[in-house]
C-alpha cells in the first residue's frame, strides 16, 4: 500500500468500520448525545474520523480504544479551563508567562503534504533555569499538553479539507545541547506523552531527533522510564545533520518531503522567516547559540 493510499480517509473508514461502529454504540452509553456530525461529548465530536484515530493508535483493540476514548474525554471534561483555548489558533497555553522563556518549540512551516512540522530548540532550554524559575512538574506537562492539543486540532482540520490523515513531525534540534538527566522534567514530559496515548490518537508521525549529543544514548535510555511506548517507537535519529558537515537536502526524508527552503537555517535549510537575524523559532536568532539571545 502506497503511503497516499494509507492516509485515505474514506477508504480507512471503511475498512475499520465495524470496530467504528462497535466503539460508537459502547460510548453512546456514557451520556453522549448522537448529533448531525457524530457523537457530542461537550469538547470533542466523536465522529467517524476521530474514531478511527482511536482505532489505528490501538492498533484494532476495540476495548482498549474504548477506555482512551472514556479517557479523552474525562480528562479535557476535567481540565476544560484550558483545554478549550487550544482550538483557538490565538490561544495561550497555560503557565506561559512562566514558562515560554525555558522551553523552546513551535510549529514551523510543513511538509509539501501540509504536514505540520514541530520544531524543539532543546540548547535553548536550561533545566537548571526553568525549575529555579519556580516551575513545577505540574505545569510543565499542561503546558506541553496544550501544545500537543493544539496541534492535534491542526491536523484534524487539515485532514477533514483534505480527505488525507494527518500527522505531526517533531524534529527535536539537540545542537549546543547541554542536557543532564533531568528526572522532574522527564516526569513532566514522559506523563504529557502518556496523556497523549489518549488524548492525541496519531498525532505523531515520526519524532526526528538531529545533532544528538555524544552522550545521546544514556540520555535516551534514562527517558525511556517516562515516555509512553507508543511514543518512543516514533523516534529516530537522523544522520544528515550540519555538525557532521552533511547537506540537509541529501536527507531521504528532506528531499522527499520538504523543501530545503523551508527548513531552519540552524538544521541545514535555507529559511530564516521575515527577519535579517533569522528567528525562525520562539524569537531565538537562527545562529544563535546563547539561550538569553532572543527578541
Amino acid at each position: 500500500m502506497t503511503m497516499e493510499a494509507s492516509r485515505d480517509v474514506a477508504s480507512l473508514v471503511e475498512t475499520h468500520r465495524t470496530a467504528i461502529d462497535a466503539i460508537r454504540k459502547i460510548v453512546m452509553v456514557d451520556g453522549a448525545t448522537e448529533g448531525e456530525n457524530g457523537m457530542d461529548q461537550g469538547l470533542m465530536r466523536l465522529d467517524d474520523l476521530v474514531l478511527l484515530r482511536y482505532v489505528l493508535s490501538c492498533k484494532g483493540d476495540i476495548d482498549q480504544a474504548i477506555a482512551s476514548v472514556r479517557q479523552g474525554v474525562e480528562y479535557r471534561r476535567t481540565h476544560r479551563s484550558w483545554i478549550e483555548a487550544a482550538r483557538d489558533p490565538a490561544g495561550v497555553a497555560p503557565h506561559s508567562e512562566l514558562l515560554q522563556r525555558h522551553l523552546v518549540g513551535a510549529v514551523h512551516k510543513s511538509c509539501s503534504d501540509e504536514t505540520p512540522v514541530y520544531i524543539v530548540r532543546s540548547g535553548h532550554t536550561s533545566a537548571g533555569e526553568l525549575w529555579s524559575s519556580g516551575a513545577s512538574v505540574e505545569q510543565v506537562m499542561e503546558w506541553a499538553t496544550f501544545r500537543k492539543e493544539s496541534l492535534y486540532w491542526t491536523c484534524d482540520a487539515i485532514t477533514r479539507r483534505t480527505g488525507r490523515l494527518t500527522k505531526a513531525i517533531y524534529v527535536i534540534d539537540m545542537n549546543h545541547s547541554n542536557i543532564v538527566q533531568d528526572l522532574r522534567g522527564a516526569r513532566a514530559f514522559g506523563s504529557s506523552t502518556r496523556l497523549s496515548d489518549f488524548l492525541h490518537p496519531q498525532l505523531i508521525e515520526r519524532t526526528v531527533v538531529l545533532h544528538p549529543p555524544a552522550t545521546f544514548r544514556i540520555l535516551f535510555a534514562f527517558a525511556k522510564r517516562f515516555v509512553s511506548a507508543k511514543s518512543i517507537e516514533k523516534i529516530c535519529v537522523c544522520r544528515c545533520t550540519r555538525n557532521r558537515g552533511v547537506d540537509i537536502s541529501s536527507c531521504p526524508f528532506v528531499s522527499a518531503r520538504m523543501s530545503p527552503d523551508d527548513v531552519p537555517t540552524f538544521l541545514g535549510g535555507s529559511c530564516r522567516c521575515v527577519d535579517d537575524r533569522g528567528r525562525c523559532i520562539a524569537g531565538i536568532a537562527n545562529d544563535s547559540k546563547n539561550r538569553a539571545d532572543r527578541s
